[in-house]
């Protein structure tokens, strides 16, 4: 028999009832047979959720060209849907790609041709022609430097006129987007209802500054969808927590068991399926090459799936006013944060991280964003402040940032937890200046 939560001191609102609550129909755990991915595909409603609408903003033309020819088909089909809640995590955190790609482009402009003077080797034609090179070569920095600056001018100028925002506005018209109407208090009961007994979604998140309601409001959308359209569903997510998996050697294997059951109720015998954005791609035909850049997107670029958090800088705001309670403290652009101190700025750059799984890259690359905002920007310093959901989380991150060692001059690394009251503590620091 399995334990019971309120037996182990986990929660005192255990409902001891609470599997007659998730699987009424018990005859159905054994008499349900959940219809293949294959066969569903040609007439099921496809979802996307807000990391698979992110995503394009890391990979080529082609691939573009290919994911608006496959969004076209499903919304001329009206089988293509746009939860509310996704829209809105989308409208949050598109300006957190942007400001990757501008810092991204501007390194470029960093490349440097040190030419010196070797009055000794004046006589050798060796040494002339080495010298006519350079000249040549610093012609042609100074012609790249132009046209790095141009594109960054472009980049500046972007008002949700990007190619992917562009790409959603022609896509995403009336009845592509679905918002109903869902009870606020009932969904904070629910909330709580899932989150003491771990019932998926939302019961990972619960550290996060919305407490997990985000994933819990696109379940009720699906749902909803559902039961008035009376379809399968197929989720196209990146999610990869186990709230909505199950896993193995770090590896998704199949949909919650909770989810597919609550799904088949609400839905009135219905079947859902969750995949990765490179398996529906992968599933519906697009090109090979197109599936392959999307696959090493997922790969390469984890902070997609956990995200960097937009609706924790309310409480970095009030940490950092705690720090410094006579200075003005302001939310910008780029970095993400700034202290007005009596001699310039200070700046933070912020992460919310779910796990240490991408920990290593994560700091340096914002380590590398916080470089140049000093030299490019004209900051004091730079700190780079990474939360985590928990303490477990936060000691994880930590280990893996004392093994890489210091950070460069004027720049810093704090790493931190959210307690329960959703205020930021801070349990580790390399360099920093904000500590």
């Amino acid at each position: 028999m399995a334990q019971n939560p309120a037996n182990s001191g986990e929660s005192s609102d255990y409902d001891a009832f609470v599997l007659k609550d998730l699987f009424p129909d018990a005859e159905s755990i054994f008499s349900f047979e959940p219809r293949p991915l294959l066969v569903i595909a040609p007439e099921s409603l496809i979802v996307l959720d807000t990391n698979v609408l992110l995503l394009p903003y890391n990979t080529g033309k082609n691939s573009l060209a290919e994911i608006a020819s496959t969004y076209r088909r499903y919304v001329v089909e009206k089988r293509l849907m746009v939860p509310g809640q996704v829209a809105r995590e989308f409208a949050k955190n598109r300006s957190d790609k942007l400001k990757d790609l501008f810092q991204q482009i501007s390194r470029k402009r960093d490349v440097d041709l040190k030419s010196q003077s070797y009055p000794l080797l004046e006589s050798l034609d060796q040494y002339q022609a080495v010298k006519a090179a350079e000249a040549a070569l610093a012609k042609q920095l100074t012609e790249y430097r132009s046209s790095v600056d141009q594109l960054l001018k472009v980049i500046r100028n972007w008002n949700w006129n990007d190619p992917v925002s562009a790409l959603y506005r022609e896509l995403f018209s009336a009845g592509v987007v679905f918002d109903p109407e869902l009870d606020r208090e009932e969904l904070r009961k629910d909330l709580a209802h899932r989150q003491a007994h771990r019932i998926p979604p939302g019961f990972k998140d619960s550290n996060k500054p919305d407490g997990g309601v985000g994933d819990l409001i696109i379940w009720h959308t699906i749902l909803a969808a559902a039961k008035a359209r009376g379809l399968d569903v197929i989720f196209v997510s990146n999610d990869v927590k186990n709230d909505w998996w199950y896993q193995s050697e770090k590896q998704q294997l199949y949909p919650r068991f909770e989810l597919v059951e609550e799904f088949r109720r609400i839905s009135g015998g219905k079947t859902l399926h969750v995949v990765r954005f490179s398996e529906f791609l992968e599933l519906v035909g697009a090109q090979p090459e197109v599936v392959n850049e999307v696959r090493v997107s997922e790969a390469q670029h984890p902070e997609i799936t956990v995200g960097r958090a937009s609706s924790t800088y309310p409480l970095m705001r009030r940490w950092l006013e705690t720090l410094y309670p006579d200075r003005d403290v302001e939310y910008t652009f780029f970095p993400d944060l700034t202290v007005k101190t009596e001699v310039g700025w200070m700046g933070v750059e912020t992460r919310f991280m779910l796990d240490a799984s991408a920990a290593e890259a994560t700091i340096n690359h914002l380590l590398s964003v916080s470089r140049g905002l000093r030299s490019d920007e004209g900051y004091l310093a730079v700190d780079v402040v990474l939360i985590a959901p928990d303490s477990r989380v936060a000691n994880a991150i930590t280990k893996v940032a004392a093994q890489m060692g210091g950070t460069s001059p004027g720049n810093g690394l704090v790493v931190g937890y959210l307690r329960g009251d959703g205020e930021f503590v801070p349990i580790s620091s390399v360099d920093a200046h904000v500590w």
